[in-house]
């Protein structure tokens, strides 16, 4: 049995150097290693469509809940986590160990792990997200590896692809997590891009693509049309990050500092241009030019920003977590407030027309975000959160809020 410690110091190197989560200064420290800054663009945007403020849905906490023991070699977090119906388990990416959890939610234990090499015949690299087709047939991507895996329920692996580097491309490397689910139509992925430069110096994202594709068919490669929105900057200079997911036909991007949710059909332009602002959050804190790691880590902590976006297919929503914005104190610790918000909400959008139907504000400091999944019964939130009272490391607990009408 490892030292309580040993778990402790486990979140804190994921919250530095895990590869695969929201938690955006990953994703600014390598934006420090890319290329030079784009220039202004010269393209139209589309017209916003605004929907009518209906509210008449709001979440509300069930009293049944989802609990399961912890061993001390897994974390009570992770970013990418996915629900299968078919067998009731929820898969539960545990990147310390290369590992995929299955937790039962019939049984309420962890049934099995499934573990991966990362060299050798074998290997599969270190794992960064995945996705479940079915029991024996789950795709794997690793970090920073333009390669994908298919692998069976024993870890064997069915098919290795090793994705095309064009010389006049960025080189694809495809992730995969909770809020950025894969998407894909027949023989085509479409794989999330972040934008190349030092974010903080850029002023125009607009013409930097937000997915590469990647066709089976043809062994192809080559550049979505859609891009960040073309006045990112105008309320204020903020983080280029953001969640999507595909329903029905439609793709749906949430950007970090955008009120607006916008959708694709195409991927080759924006159909619509929707926005659905909360009212609960405080306006977009502005980055600074060369900001400072500590400035940054301030920046993130205290705005309000968009978090993530999750499909319900049983009540056909969307539910967008919101970042409502802190003030830090002195006595706070700035790691764990970035990762951990503790004043959040959850807005509940149509997933067909995409009127919004409401907002709920969820208790303080007592829920992560990033461990969210949807049931029959409704959407169930993690309660791990160090700034929870209540948080336990020996155990995995998800609360279930059920979607009801005023």
């Amino acid at each position: 049995m490892r030292e309580r410690k040993s778990k402790k110091l486990a979140f804190f190197n994921d919250i530095y150097f895990g590869s695969q989560i929201f938690f955006p200064v990953l994703f600014t420290l390598l934006a420090f290693f890319l290329s030079s800054c784009q220039g202004k663009s010269k393209r139209v945007d589309i017209a916003i469509s605004v929907k009518t403020n209906l509210e008449k849905a709001y979440l509300e906490k069930a009293e049944e809940f989802v609990l399961f023991p912890l061993d001390s070699l897994t974390p009570t977090f992770s970013w990418s986590i996915q629900y299968v119906p078919l067998d009731n388990e929820l898969y539960y990416l545990n990147r310390s160990r290369n590992e995929l959890n299955v937790f039962s939610l019939t049984e309420g234990i962890k049934t099995r792990k499934i573990k991966f090499q990362k060299e050798g015949a074998e290997g599969v690299g270190k794992i960064s997200g995945f996705h479940v087709y079915e029991k024996d047939s789950i795709l794997i991507v690793s970090n920073m590896k333009n390669w994908l895996h298919w692998v069976d329920s024993e870890s064997n692996i069915i098919e290795k692809v090793i994705l095309p580097k064009p010389e006049d491309k960025r080189i694809l490397f495809p992730f995969i997590n909770t809020f950025l689910p894969l998407v894909s139509d027949n023989s085509t992925f479409y794989f999330p891009f972040y934008p190349e430069g030092m974010w903080s110096q850029v002023d125009d994202f607009s013409e930097q693509n937000v997915s590469g594709i990647y066709n089976f068919k043809d062994d192809s490669y080559s550049l979505s049309g859609v891009t960040y929105p073309l006045d990112y900057y105008e309320e204020a200079k903020k983080e280029p990050i953001f969640s999507r997911l595909k329903v029905g036909e439609n793709t749906v991007y949430s950007f970090f500092g955008d009120h607006h949710l916008y959708v694709t059909k195409d991927h080759k332009t924006y159909q619509k241009k929707v926005e659905i602002k909360s009212s609960l959050m405080q306006s977009f804190i502005s980055f600074k030019d060369n900001m400072s790691m500590s400035e940054y880590l301030t920046y993130i902590a205290e705005t309000s920003a968009y978090y993530g976006i999750l499909h319900d297919p049983y009540r056909d929503v969307i539910y967008r977590f919101v970042a409502l914005g802190y003030d830090l104190k002195p006595q706070d610790n700035v790691q764990v407030i970035n990762r951990f918000p503790p004043k959040l909400s959850i807005q509940i959008i149509d997933a067909e027309t995409f009127d919004f139907l409401g907002e709920t504000q969820l208790d303080y400091g007592k829920h992560y975000w990033a461990n969210s999944f949807v049931t029959t019964k409704g959407l169930y939130v993690s309660t791990a959160s160090p700034l929870n009272e209540n948080y336990s490391e020996d155990v995995l607990l998800f609360e279930l809020f059920e979607l009801d009408f005023k």
